[in-house]
């Protein structure tokens, strides 16, 4: 997968995901998340990509980031 230059190997796919499944978890834990709402999942998807482009191993960094900046957009 390509990330602007950056391109993502089948690990840090698996990663990726990993950290999105924690983001969305947490969300549906506070109860504010239509689990239909695609716009959304594409929404939580890009801000990992974003959060994660200087540490992809910083699992629990990238998630509370990407908590927060949902928490700050809304």
């Amino acid at each position: 997968m390509r990330t602007g230059i950056d391109v993502c190997g089948p690990d840090q796919l698996k990663i990726l995901q990993q950290i999105f499944d924690c983001v969305w978890l947490e969300m549906l834990k506070e109860g504010n998340v239509d689990t239909t709402d695609e716009i959304l999942r594409n929404s939580v998807s890009r801000r990992v990509m974003d959060h994660a482009h200087g540490d992809i191993w910083d699992v629990e960094g990238i998630k509370r980031a990407v908590l927060k900046s949902l928490k700050t957009a809304g």
